[in-house]
């Protein structure tokens, strides 16, 4: 029997998603390409999907990723291509704007490893409570310190400094 519906049917942007991935598992399998990177650009949907081997994970930082992704919306996204619709000329954007993922990518991996979001938490983390301690210490001590009296007896001309009741 004929079915306008296809059950196999999966959208484009699934079947780009399930090829990425397959492409990621069969590629570092392998213990070589360990220190390889695929990127994946879908033109259609302006998505770029980046996979570092656990080589490169090592001195690219997760820091690095971030504001690598930041680039790619930058300069491969919805906001970059909404300029110019002539088909080419996005072609030739998508060209630039992939050059430059690639030697951002290049260059965190020649600057060697880096500070990565854990470091930088292991840092902070500490200094920020040991801060909050402080002062919380000085306004305990500041709030809560004793009354001392200054009585002068007026008689005697001596002066009681701290002294109660005597």
């Amino acid at each position: 029997m004929f079915s306008l519906f296809d059950s196999d049917f999966q959208p484009a942007v699934v079947k780009c998603d399930l090829f990425a991935q397959s492409l990621r598992d069969s590629w570092f399998d392998d213990d070589a390409c360990d220190d390889s990177t695929l990127i994946f650009f879908s033109f259609h949907y302006k998505q770029l999907s980046l996979s570092i081997g656990e080589q490169v994970e090592i001195v690219f930082s997760d820091l690095e990723i971030a504001a690598l992704s930041k680039l790619s919306q930058d300069v491969l996204g919805e906001g970059a291509f909404k300029r110019n619709q002539i088909a080419a000329s996005n072609s030739t954007q998508t060209f630039l704007g992939l050059e430059q993922v690639i030697e951002q990518l290049h260059a965190g991996i020649l600057n060697g490893p880096s500070i990565t979001s854990t470091v930088l938490y292991l840092i902070v983390v500490p200094v920020v409570l040991i801060m909050l301690i402080t002062v919380m210490c000085l306004l305990a001590n500041w709030c809560c310190r004793p009354e001392l009296e200054i009585g002068v007896d007026k008689h005697s001309g001596k002066h009681d400094v701290g002294q109660t009741g005597r």
